[in-house]
């Protein structure tokens, strides 16, 4: 009885040992792959972590866009609003000035007897090109338009707005030209100073500097305080150095 116990204590014990060395036989090869396996779960999950704030920055940062581009909007349109309100009205205080070019055709003639609207409506496709940076076609439009409205109120802006579009397009010797012709027409117009101004920067930039600072030193004389003074001073400065 006591020799049959002993055996089975041993087979016992036997079963176990060969159950622990399979068991610590097996760790080694599963431990590897197990921990790599874990490692690349732990990264994936960062990288989907990581992903997911980009994301929600983007979107911010998307949403913060549009609403500045939105008030971007507001401020064009308003601005665009303003300048057309403000064409206009200089249009209907615009004095006579000096006598216009005649009409130089019948064609010419029978355009003063239009519709007002169709007048402004002329005008604003004008100024429409002018404001989207097309110079050259802006130029044509103006002119077409004191031809065939030389007696319109807004005959006075189409030309300084002629003078203008040179001026931008760098062609200061046609935009002295035309600016000097603005003033002699209309010296009544609330844009003779800018005019004025505007000659000044082109002797300038003709390289004819003692014609410029005359012109502006003229400026301030004239219009002291002013907006257009200031320029003028500022210009004068920089002239100096």
């Amino acid at each position: 009885m006591e020799k049959r116990l002993r055996i089975a204590v041993l087979l016992v014990l036997g079963a176990a040992a060969v159950s622990a060395c399979g068991t610590v036989a097996e760790q080694p090869k599963a431990a590897p792959g197990s921990n790599k396996t874990l490692d690349l779960l732990t990264e994936i999950q960062g990288l989907r972590t990581e992903l997911q704030q980009l994301r929600n920055q983007v979107e911010i940062n998307q949403r913060g866009l549009e609403a500045q581009q939105s008030r971007q909007r507001e401020l064009y349109d308003d601005l665009d609003v303003r300048l057309r309100a403000q064409e206009r009205k200089a249009a209907t205080r615009q004095p006579a000035g000096a006598p216009p070019p005649p009409a130089t055709s019948l064609d010419a003639a029978a355009a003063e007897l239009a519709d007002p609207a169709v007048i402004q409506d002329e005008y604003d496709k004008a100024f429409e090109l002018l404001r989207g940076s097309q110079y050259a076609a802006a130029i044509k439009a103006f002119r077409t338009f004191l031809v065939n409205h030389p007696r319109s109120p807004l005959a006075a802006n189409a030309h300084y707005w002629v003078a203008e579009s040179h001026y931008v397009t760098q062609d200061f010797a046609q935009a002295r030209k035309e600016f000097e012709s603005f003033v002699v027409s209309y010296p009544q117009s609330e844009k003779v100073p800018d005019a004025m101004l505007k000659i000044g920067y082109s002797h300038f930039e003709l390289g004819d500097a003692e014609k410029g600072r005359s012109v502006l030193s003229s400026i301030i004389t004239k219009y002291p305080d002013s907006r257009v003074a200031k320029s003028a001073e500022s210009r004068l400065q920089k002239a100096a150095r």
